[in-house]
């Protein structure tokens, strides 16, 4: 009986190997994309660091003096970033080759809340930010 309880025990890690290994391969290449947000407050911004792949080489920024939004992308990986205010204003810098800056502006009324995001879009995926709170 022991035998027999040993041999199933290990017949079910190895099948629980198995199929943990082909979760593992059948993701996108693109899916291993790791993409973490961290938010940093300044004077006269507020802005969104990203971090691809553990590198915080492209960010989106909120101007609170001209309502301006800006996308920038410093990265080299075929991705593009996007950030936006609830103003309904985006600047993206889709089309455009890394170490690129897109910039949109709406004027809104001094001391109005908004809400700053920013997006990175690569290969059909999009990994987003929490809407952070910014004021005009």
């Amino acid at each position: 009986m022991r035998i027999s309880r040993r041999i199933a025990a290990s017949l079910g890690a190895a099948a629980l190997a198995a199929g943990a290994l082909t979760a593992t391969t059948a993701a996108p290449a693109s899916a291993a994309t790791n993409v973490s947000f961290e938010i940093e407050h300044y004077d006269k911004r507020d802005e969104i660091v990203m971090y691809i792949n553990g590198v915080g080489s492209s960010s989106v920024a909120f101007y609170n003096e001209g309502d301006k939004v800006c996308a920038y992308d410093g990265a080299s990986d075929g991705g593009y970033v996007t950030g936006s205010i609830s103003s309904g204003v985006t600047a993206s810098t889709k089309g455009h080759n890394a170490d690129y800056t897109a910039c949109k502006s709406k004027n809104v009324t001094e001391g109005t809340t908004l809400y700053l995001q920013a997006c990175f879009k690569k290969s059909g995926f999009s990994y987003c930010s929490s809407r952070y709170k910014v004021w005009a």
